[in-house]
């Protein structure tokens, strides 16, 4: 009777002696060696040529933001950026543009930030500070009529404005500043966003000068609306508004307002709602 027989082979380990083993263990300690021989480098290189020893700060207009903290933003993003824990101080770790990025994030107050490595271990940042023009807060819905001042209405979004018209920082609604408040009806976002052009701020500040000096108004808001962006409307501290063009002779006008306001209102003004004066001589008002 024949029955099938298996032959079963079993793999032999396979016992490298001789120089087989030999080549195998010098190739294992060639890499090994080059291994270190790349670290060691690495550290020398680190240590004489690429740890940072100096960071130059340069903040042009700086008024609120200080170096020490600058400082520290950066090598609290070196540190999260690093080869080895050896390496937690050094320039490999620094991708200007990127550091730029995050540090004009991190402050908002900077207008700009450039950043350059300066071998040997010197890592130089100059940056621009804003300086601070004006405050302005997002008007509500219904607020432009100056009679909702009895209704309880929300918080407003408010914001610091630089010289170059741009929102950005909020700020909150009441900061005490000199220059009257400006009150805007732009949808979507704001932080980072043109405002004010340069036109509108040399208005805002002429106005406010020569209605105060020659009118005797004082001017609490100023109102943009979008709809009309010729124009600019202050809000005084009487709680009545202004309609004014942004390219008028507003010294003049001033001269035409405290005359209309001394002979023509006169002890009406609390019922004051607006006075129109967009067409030169011609002068419109309206009472509550």
């Amino acid at each position: 009777m024949q029955t099938d027989r298996k032959v079963i082979y079993h793999a032999q380990k396979k016992h490298f002696t001789g120089p087989r083993r030999q080549r195998i263990l010098i190739r294992a300690l060639i890499v090994f060696i080059a291994a270190a021989w790349v670290y060691f480098l690495l550290l020398f290189l680190h240590e004489y040529l690429f740890r940072i020893r100096e960071i130059k700060i340069e903040i042009t207009d700086r008024t609120k933001i200080k170096t020490v903290d600058l400082a520290s933003a950066v090598f609290g993003e070196l540190n999260g950026h690093v080869i080895t824990p050896f390496f937690s101080d050094s320039l490999l770790g620094v991708h200007p543009a990127k550091l730029e990025k995050i540090l004009a994030h991190n402050f908002p107050q900077l207008s700009w930030v450039h950043t350059q490595i300066l071998l040997p271990g010197k890592l130089s940042i100059h940056a621009k500070e804003r300086t601070f023009f004006v405050h302005a807060c997002k008007i509500l819905d219904g607020e432009e009529k100056n009679d909702q001042k009895n209704v309880e209405l929300p918080k407003r979004r408010c914001f610091y404005i630089d010289r170059e018209g741009i929102a950005y920082m909020a700020a909150p609604e009441t900061t005490g500043m000199l220059l009257p408040k400006i009150l805007f009806d732009t949808e979507g976002e704001i932080l980072g966003e043109v405002l004010i052009d340069q036109e509108t701020a040399q208005a805002i500040e002429k106005i406010n000068e020569v209605m105060l000096r020659i009118a005797g108004i004082r001017i609490r808001e100023f109102l943009l609306m979008h709809q009309v962006p010729s124009e600019i409307r202050p809000i005084t501290e009487d709680n009545f508004q202004i309609y004014l063009k942004k390219e008028d002779d507003h010294e003049y006008t001033a001269h035409i307002l405290k005359k209309v306001l001394k002979e023509e209102i006169g002890n009406k003004k609390p019922r004051l709602e607006y006075i129109d004066a967009r067409f030169g001589n011609k002068v419109f008002y309206k009472l509550r």
